[in-house]
């Protein structure tokens, strides 16, 4: 991937700047803590579960203790439904309740990169996308995803994306 410094712009900077590009980091985020980088390597793992997360610390005063300085953790959330189950998602935590992920990431930016998606190629992408059965119906089951997916189904392409 290659980094796009010319449209680099602060997350969280608007909604609409949030929604326009795809944020991604690097597989492993440096952590001054010998106890996550233990446990993540003890596991060979590159993202924490929330079991891994109670091994480090058991309350959010001890999370933020683990190094001297505001970090971040991604982990993979507990399968509590079907949509977290099929999204892959991860959270990202904050190592305290008073930190500004915005910040964080402003002061780290060789963390971080956005990738942006020409309009012109949002449909070709949503065709891959659906090919690979990545679709509104696989990431929120149920009526709301079987609605978002109908309606953009039968849309005209050159009126664009369906509007939500």
């Amino acid at each position: 991937m290659s980094r796009c410094t010319s449209r680099r712009r602060i997350p969280g900077a608007s909604a609409s700047t949030a929604r326009s590009g795809v944020w991604t980091t690097p597989r492993r985020i440096a952590f001054r803590s010998d106890r996550l980088k233990t446990i993540l390597n003890d596991e060979d793992e590159n993202v924490f579960t929330a079991e891994m997360l109670g091994r480090a610390a058991t309350t959010i005063e001890e999370f933020g203790e683990l190094a001297p300085d505001e970090f971040v953790a991604f982990f993979e959330p507990p399968s509590l439904d079907d949509r977290i189950v099929n999204q892959f998602a991860l959270f990202c935590q904050m190592s305290s309740a008073a930190a500004r992920r915005d910040r964080w990431l402003t002061a780290h930016p060789q963390v971080w990169r956005r990738l942006i998606i020409p309009a012109r190629l949002k449909w070709e992408i949503r065709d891959k996308l659906d090919q690979a059965n990545v679709t509104e119906r696989v990431l929120f089951p149920g009526l709301d995803g079987l609605s978002r997916w109908l309606a953009r189904y039968y849309s005209p392409r050159d009126a664009g994306p369906p509007v939500e």
